[in-house]
């Protein structure tokens, strides 16, 4: 166990959230530093050397990006600078102090239109500036030459945090109480949805395995980290739901449509399913299959009392 701590950046995220309860966890936990955005502002490069200086840590988990989609079509000043700009930053500096950074990305990397599950060497083409920002951050992070693991992830969801599972549910909430059971979710966007949790999980399999036996330059680069299998938006809304009906939440009628019927200011790509094997190949890391996370996820939010069953 290293006497350097572990610094988790974003920890006020749904990621970081769910970092800081598998470790706490952990029989053998790791001494950890969790940094949210008013102590670490990845837009601020003296806020990042300031963090980097103080904890002097063995291991940084960038667990903080910009997220907004939508809003980062107009914002994309903020966007570079949290996805690209900081990052970069980060890694320069995990270089000079002899820290390990993994980093988190997203399938949005690409343009979702190769038809079959994206490698980790596919060519990048986001379509939107989210995307964009991140590939850049992803590129100039490698070309740091720092010891850095970029995990791609997708879909990425939890019990509590702005996401598309809580999404479904504060709109099935809403149609149920205005005793309207129409809903319109896009059936066209295909993914692979990932639990927070369960991505929390495969990180610290990974650390774990870096404590033991050091890293590996194997390590440094990307690899894909998402939940097994694949679904639509329509269909994730579908499992969301039959899940949230056993403990009394209204079941809406769900209607499909395309996303040219549902035009938002970021384009979104169709096809991002992404190809986990070199993940398992290197680590024996296979995530649950997407039912069973969304299963479990729904069962917290119920468990939680997060969202009220008092449904009239």
């Amino acid at each position: 166990m290293y006497i350097r701590p572990l610094l988790i950046i974003g920890a006020d995220g749904q990621l970081g959230t769910a970092l800081k309860e598998y470790n706490n966890s952990l029989l053998r936990s790791f001494y950890n530093v969790d940094l949210t955005r008013k102590e670490i502002d990845l837009s601020d490069k003296k806020s990042i050397s300031n963090a980097i200086k103080k904890y002097n840590p063995w291991m940084v988990i960038n667990a903080a990006a910009y997220t907004d989609v939508d809003t980062a079509e107009t914002d994309s000043d903020m966007a570079f600078k949290v996805n690209q700009e900081g990052p970069k930053h980060l890694a320069n500096l995990c270089k000079q102090h002899n820290s390990s950074l993994i980093h988190i990305s997203t399938d949005y990397v690409f343009d979702g239109t190769k038809g079959q599950p994206y490698l980790e060497t596919d060519q990048v083409n986001p379509l939107n500036v989210y995307g964009q920002s991140k590939a850049a951050g992803e590129k100039d992070i490698l070309d740091t030459g720092a010891q850095a693991m970029i995990l791609r992830t997708s879909w990425v969801y939890s019990s509590g945090h702005k996401n598309f599972v809580n999404s479904v549910f504060k709109a099935a909430e809403i149609k149920a109480a205005n005793k309207n059971i129409n809903f319109k979710v896009v059936c066209d966007q295909i993914g692979c949805p990932t639990s927070a949790d369960d991505l929390a999980e495969t990180i610290f399999h990974i650390l774990q395995r870096i404590d033991t036996k050091g890293w590996d330059s194997n390590y440094n680069g990307i690899f894909h980290a998402a939940g097994s299998g694949h679904a639509s938006r329509y269909e994730l809304a579908q499992e969301i739901l039959a899940e949230a009906a056993k403990y009394g939440l209204p079941k809406p009628n769900l209607e499909k449509i395309t996303s040219l019927e549902w035009p938002l200011p970021a384009e979104r790509p169709l096809d991002t399913r992404l190809d986990c094997s070199k993940l398992k190949d290197f680590f024996g890391i296979e995530m649950p299959e997407w039912k069973s996370s969304v299963k479990s996820v729904v069962n917290k939010i119920y468990s939680d009392k997060i969202y009220s069953m008092d449904i009239q």
